[in-house]
């Protein structure tokens, strides 16, 4: 049973599988405020693995958009997330708050 703890938090009710799985990422946003990251990468001790998990997160991003707006193409999210990814990568706002977890 998945229990709730935050306003805004993903139902993962009905995802039982997940009981065999290891969390890494959690992203929060904040409208107008600053976006909040934790993750935990004690499973993944390649940051090369953590790359391709992260290209496997933005395909899936891409999917969902156009899943979620019906009049939005997947291979145009999909530019536009890559497109998102090179202005930040090329601007390094810094905005956000990186909590690591398990690396104590």
């Amino acid at each position: 049973m998945w229990l709730k703890q935050y306003e805004g938090e993903i139902d993962l009710t009905g995802h039982d599988y997940l009981n065999k799985a290891q969390e890494v990422v959690r992203i929060w946003v904040e409208k107008d405020g600053p976006n909040t990251f934790f993750v935990n990468v004690s499973n993944l001790p390649s940051p090369f693995e953590f790359g391709i998990l992260i290209v496997d997160l933005i395909r899936q991003a891409s999917l969902t958009y156009a899943e979620t707006f019906k009049d939005a193409e997947e291979a145009h999210t999909l530019k536009y997330i890559w497109e998102g990814i090179d202005a930040e990568r090329a601007l390094n706002t810094d905005h956000f708050s990186l909590t690591p977890i398990g690396t104590a």
